[in-house]
């Protein structure tokens, strides 16, 4: 068998009867009833495995959400002159805007714009 596998000639005789030997070797071999058995555990376990990975991935999303809505978007500028021999050349105002939380009222003009609270 193993001049067979080297590459060494060998008669046909020899070829069919190592074929024979292999197709009737069941040492090593996993019958089917186990092959079941580890992939129903390997199943169960991948379907675990990503159940947990959702709400990880669902918690760390939730995470991100609510520190994105509570960012403080305020800003303020203050102006500026530049000006020339006698004239002014640029002008921009100070400018700014207050961001307010939710459930808070904000004048925006003339409006009052209410903001509601959305209960999850």
């Amino acid at each position: 068998m193993l001049s067979y596998l080297l590459g060494e000639m060998c008669d046909p005789m020899s070829v069919k009867t190592t074929l024979s030997e292999l197709w009737n070797d069941e040492e090593g071999v996993i019958l089917s009833a186990e092959l079941v058995l580890i992939g129903t555990i390997l199943v169960i376990g991948l379907i675990v495995g990503l159940a947990n990975l959702q709400n990880a991935v669902v918690g760390e999303l939730n995470d991100l959400g609510n520190a994105i809505g509570g960012a403080d978007q305020s800003y303020q500028t203050t102006g500026f002159v530049s000006s020339g021999f006698r004239q002014v050349i640029s002008l921009s105002p100070a400018m700014g805007y207050a961001d307010s939380p939710v459930g808070s009222s904000a004048i925006v003009g003339d409006a009052i714009i209410r903001e509601q609270q959305i209960a999850p």
